[in-house]
């Protein structure tokens, strides 16, 4: 961890102690993780994208699907060098190469 205090806030997963949704089942390990639960299942999205209208919950999930307009493609494979715009893509992606190495090698 970067620093004591995230340390610190990552223990607090492997304690036993559960915040619960009022208005589901969920249960969340810190209150972070549920005020996030909360916003994304029992918000509407806020935050409007400007180019399509799209809305979004998170300022961070709008930047990510901005790329989509931009053609922008940041996430780069280390292997072949190809670009995407998310990192699950990028995730999916090099699957090929794990494929490909397990192929060649037995």
């Amino acid at each position: 961890f970067l620093n004591k205090s995230l340390l610190q806030q990552h223990k607090k997963i492997h304690n036993n102690i559960k915040y619960s949704c009022q208005f589901c089942s969920y249960f969340g390990t810190t209150v972070k993780c549920l005020s996030s639960h909360m916003k994304k299942v029992h918000t509407e999205p806020t935050i409007p994208c400007n180019i399509c209208g799209k809305k979004f919950h998170f300022q961070s999930k709008l930047k990510q699907h901005q790329l989509v307009h931009t053609g922008e493609k940041p996430h780069k494979c280390k292997v072949c060098g190809k670009g995407f715009n998310s990192t699950y893509s990028l995730s999916t992606h090099k699957l090929i190469h794990e494929s490909e190495y397990i192929y060649i090698f037995y």
